[in-house]
Formats: structure tokens, C-alpha cells, sequence
């Protein structure tokens, strides 16, 4: 499967342009980025969250994490995300986890993060752990003409591959200091 049921209906209902773009399966979001070329802010997620009573979907940057509190202050009512389990069933032609950014196909209310409307083009999960599909913001803007953009996220704290590489170098470095080394063996933790 490289897209669900209810999603390729969808788009094709909607007459939007899209791709889709295959990966090996189960690969983590870096290796799909680095893999197709990706950039990274142009990734998104889709999170299910719940306030006991409605279920919405919340579209935000793969680098983003959702801000409870602005979340709260913005809707007026207190959410949490639905754990695999519970999402599962209302995405049952996606395989578990793979939760497309399309609330609507599922009749879901979604709201769209705020920073999403700088973007030129998008990439997200099909409902499955082996393909994305890319679209214009102007056709994922189409699909989601009635969600709300709201800020309710802010980006995580290692934003980007850029970033996790820089610290991984300064982790090398620090490794070759002997006085980390030292130190590091007074409190038990084995260093290469």
C-alpha cells in the first residue's frame, strides 16, 4: 500500500495536484528527508488529539511540538494526544502510526500550525510506512480551506539534521578531551 483508501478518494475527489514519493519501509524521518531531498520544514505530522469529547487532527511542522497550553488558550478546552491504540480505528486503512495530515477524509476537524502558511510546497504521510506525498501549499491550503491556522506549537530543540550533526561532532571532540574521559569513568559510563 502506498496510500490509504480514504486519502487517495480524497485528493482525487478534490482534483489536487500531488506525488507521491516511495521510501523504504520504517525508515526515520531523517533518512526519508536526506533520502528524497527533502526540506525539512516542508515535512509535516499529523497528531490526533482528543479533549475527551472531539477528536481533531493538529497539522504542524515535523519540527514543531505542540504547545499545550497556547493549544488550550485557542481552542478553550484542555487536549491530549491519542496514543496509538486509540487512533488506530478511526485510521484503519493506514498502517499504525502513519496518520496523514488530511482531517477531513476522515471526518475530522483539523487546525493547521500557524508557521505552515510560509511554506511553498508540503510533504506528509499517505497512510502508509513507505511512501509521502508532496503537494503545493496552495492545494493543501484548498483541502483545508475551512481549518484554522493558530500558533499551538513552537520548534523542537534540535530543529534540524544540521544541528544533530554539529552536536554529534562536539560529542567526538569532547570525547577525545581526557579529562572527560576521566571524569566520565568516576561516574560508571563506558566511552568508546
Amino acid at each position: 500500500m502506498s496510500i490509504a483508501t480514504k486519502v487517495k478518494r480524497f485528493l482525487d475527489q478534490n482534483r489536487v495536484g500531488y506525488q507521491i514519493l516511495n521510501h523504504e519501509r520504517l525508515m526515520k524521518p531523517l533518512e526519508v528527508i536526506h533520502k528524497l531531498k527533502i526540506p525539512e520544514k516542508e515535512l509535516l505530522k499529523a497528531i490526533p488529539i482528543t479533549d475527551g469529547l472531539t477528536v481533531i487532527l493538529a497539522v504542524l511542522p515535523w519540527t514543531y511540538e505542540i504547545d499545550f497550553i497556547s493549544l488550550e488558550l485557542a481552542l478553550q478546552s484542555r487536549f491530549k494526544i491519542l496514543s496509538l491504540e486509540e487512533n488506530h480505528p478511526i485510521f484503519y486503512d493506514c498502517e499504525m502510526g502513519c496518520v496523514p495530515p488530511f482531517g477531513e477524509a476522515y471526518a475530522l476537524g483539523t487546525i493547521l500550525e500557524s508557521s505552515l502558511e510560509t511554506l511553498e510546497n508540503v510533504y506528509g504521510e499517505t497512510g502508509s510506512e513507505s511512501a509521502l506525498f508532496q503537494m503545493g501549499m496552495d492545494d493543501f491550503r484548498f483541502l483545508h480551506g475551512g481549518a484554522p491556522l493558530i500558533s499551538f506549537a513552537y520548534p523542537s530543540a534540535i530543529k534540524n539534521s544540521d544541528e544533530i550533526v554539529m552536536i554529534n561532532n562536539e560529542m567526538k571532540e569532547l570525547k577525545k578531551n581526557s579529562l572527560y574521559k576521566l571524569w566520565a569513568r568516576q561516574l560508571h559510563y563506558i566511552i568508546d
